[in-house]
């Protein structure tokens, strides 16, 4: 499977699988999309659309927030990246924060609420999510 430009303009979150039929479900504004390909290798491939380097856009993230763990990946300015989980945990999500338009909290969760009336449930604090979303705007703000 390759990504396509007009594909990665509404990519909304990049959730790791949790059935065995397919690694990655990728959610986009109008449907969702399952994939074989890894978690890293699918943000490998993105970050080669972009003609940038995943590697290259956190060591340059970090040093500009000032933040050593799960760094959020700049693409462009309608594709930004962030880790809510460490690499090691058994479900990944990387969410593109230029289209969350609010987060809230779900029991000890946080639901981050999209376009389109979609949302997604997440196993973190609300304040440790608004900090990411800080974050990744001052990212934005400052690339």
């Amino acid at each position: 499977m390759t990504v396509t430009q007009p594909q990665y303009e509404n990519i909304l979150y990049i959730k790791s699988s949790e059935s065995i039929g397919h690694q990655l479900v990728i959610q986009h504004l109008t449907h969702e999309q399952r994939s074989q390909m890894s978690m890293k290798q699918y943000i490998d491939q993105l970050a080669y659309q972009f003609q940038r380097d995943v590697r290259t856009q956190q060591k340059i993230a970090s040093e500009t927030l000032k933040v050593h763990q799960m760094i959020p990946i700049f693409l462009s300015k309608s594709l930004i990246l962030c880790p809510l989980q460490s690499q090691r945990a058994a479900i990944q999500y990387y969410i593109n924060v230029t289209h969350v338009i609010a987060a809230s909290s779900h029991q000890q969760n946080t639901r981050i609420h999209f376009n389109n009336n979609l949302s997604l449930i997440v196993p973190m604090p609300l304040n440790q999510f608004v900090r990411k979303w800080k974050d990744a705007y001052l990212l934005t703000a400052l690339m």
